[in-house]
């Protein structure tokens, strides 16, 4: 390999179990995009230990990654979850359409805290991911709380949520809450006009929302849009990436 190599984008590679050894060991790495690629799932859980993919990971050294790309990966989600506690320094994170829940969210809001740009479109992230709800027993009494362990990524300035089924527009409302938001996207979301507003009145920096209704974007542009702030034919027609 190439002691040197800072990008490497291997989508749709077959042999990413055997390969990774490798790739996990260049120094220099800062941007991986392994979309599309595959590890034979093995049954029961524990036994993913046993991959060589997470031996690989294991003695991997990742403290310069900033970009990965891993959206449509067949890959286990504690498998996942062993990469990304190895890649601290991430700032670019796509896990759209990747076998990830709640468990690779809670590990995403304690370990990658520089996170600027986040994917999770068609995860099975629910509420109880967003908001990080705990519960307290004591002998009379149980409370509920919700932590909103999202909120822990304070920079995060990109987020997309879209075809997420299991999250609610009251759940929405309480963890997306940032100073630096600028885009959200909740295409496919059941998210109501009022929830809508209530996006920008709780991000003061967001500029575009993406959802499913086109009405609902007009109607809710940013206040940069309303000043007259140069857009491109692209956002004037509606399109979005």
């Amino acid at each position: 390999m190439l002691p040197d190599l800072e990008e490497i984008s291997i989508k749709c590679y077959s042999y990413l179990n055997d390969s990774a050894k490798y790739i996990f060991q260049l120094k220099k790495l800062q941007y991986l995009d392994i979309s599309g690629c595959h590890i034979e799932y093995v049954w029961p859980e524990f036994r993913a230990y046993e991959l060589p993919f997470y031996k690989a990971i294991q003695e991997s050294q990742l403290d310069t990654l900033k970009v990965l790309r891993a959206s449509d990966c067949g890959i286990m989600e504690i498998l996942i979850i062993a990469l990304l506690q190895k890649a601290p320094h991430l700032v670019d994170l796509d896990l759209s359409s990747c076998r990830v829940g709640n468990e690779t969210l809670k590990v995403i809001s304690k370990f990658l805290i520089h996170l600027k740009y986040l994917n999770l479109e068609n995860s099975s992230v629910s509420d109880s991911g967003l908001i990080g709800k705990i519960k307290l027993c004591c002998t009379t009494c149980e409370d509920e709380y919700t932590s909103k362990q999202l909120l822990n990524i304070k920079g995060l300035e990109k987020l997309n949520l879209s075809r997420c089924a299991h999250i609610t527009e009251a759940c929405v409302i309480q963890a997306i809450q940032f100073q630096f938001l600028r885009e959200l996207y909740l295409e496919g979301c059941k998210i109501s006009d009022r929830a809508m507003l209530r996006m920008y009145l709780n991000n003061p920096c967001l500029q575009k929302v993406i959802h499913s209704d086109f009405n609902l974007k007009r109607k809710y542009e940013s206040k940069h849009d309303k000043k007259g702030k140069h857009r491109s034919p692209a956002d004037k027609k509606g399109r979005h990436r």
